[in-house]
């Protein structure tokens, strides 16, 4: 599970929004963001293959151009052009969406994450349970900050936007402990079906299997092992244990362990 912090300058310029407004913004990301899908799943590769076809006609007539009289040749040499010029236009339009993806998504990702703590209490919670996103894949496709896969899971405990002693504005962050938790059960719970799946494809290793195996053993993962050790976890927090095993992975990939290794 990805994440991104909330910038405070954009909650602090939003904080004053009312629920339908936070709504109103809410829908047109929504929008945005399926049709950016409509457009990466299928209407993209659509343009692409409406220009191709085009492209094979025009190439298509113009093998025939030697066995066709001057006089109709100078008609499909028209039609040639237009079938040309039709495949430019479609490799034109690819292009121009092509430019607007990132943009786009950059604004669906500052806009949700703007509008996060700025409606009254609750309110995004509710609109995500409503209109059921943005989901799982999403949140993590936008890297979304955490608070909308919590959202998801039922495990929210709403933030709130307060103003300190100074006049600052900074965002009191309710206990996710329950959360964090969820989110340990689920990874060990992806690491033990990895395990067993490796079981079923590969069997028991036997010893000297094991030892064939790490003799082949890339030697920049063996220089890897040589220079870095794992640290150890005892007792800590939920959220500190998710920190470690954040690491602890990407230390594991790092050295070339196997999932059944980890």
């Amino acid at each position: 599970i990805r994440g991104q912090p909330v910038p405070m300058s954009g909650i602090d310029q939003s904080s004053q929004l009312d629920g339908e407004s936070v709504r109103d913004l809410f829908l047109n990301v929504k929008d945005e963001y399926e049709g950016l899908v409509r457009y990466c799943t299928g209407q993209r590769q659509a343009l692409i293959d409406g220009m191709e076809e085009k492209l094979s006609q025009a190439q298509m007539i113009q093998d025939t151009l030697k066995h066709i009289n001057p006089q109709g040749q100078v008609q499909l040499r028209g039609i040639i052009q237009e079938r040309q010029q039709l495949a430019e236009a479609d490799r034109a339009q690819v292009e121009h969406y092509d430019n607007l993806v990132e943009p786009t998504r950059q604004n669906i990702w500052n806009t949700l994450a703007n509008i996060l703590h700025a409606g009254p209490g609750g309110n995004m919670n509710d609109l995500v349970h409503e209109f059921h996103w943005p989901t799982m894949d999403a949140c993590q496709d936008l890297n979304l900050p955490l608070d909308y896969q919590y959202m998801i899971s039922g495990t929210y405990n709403a933030s709130t936007v307060v103003r300190d002693a100074s006049g600052e504005i900074r965002v009191q962050e309710g206990p996710q402990e329950s959360a964090e938790t969820l989110y340990l059960k689920n990874r060990i719970a992806v690491l033990e079906a990895q395990v067993q799946k490796s079981d079923k494809q590969q069997g028991v290793t036997k010893p000297t299997e094991a030892k064939a195996k790490e003799k082949k053993l890339d030697p920049i993962y063996i220089e890897r092992r040589r220079r870095h050790r794992f640290t150890t976890f005892d007792k800590g927090t939920p959220f500190e244990a998710q920190q470690w095993l954040g690491r602890f992975e990407v230390l594991a990939d790092y050295l070339g362990f196997a999932n059944k290794e980890k």
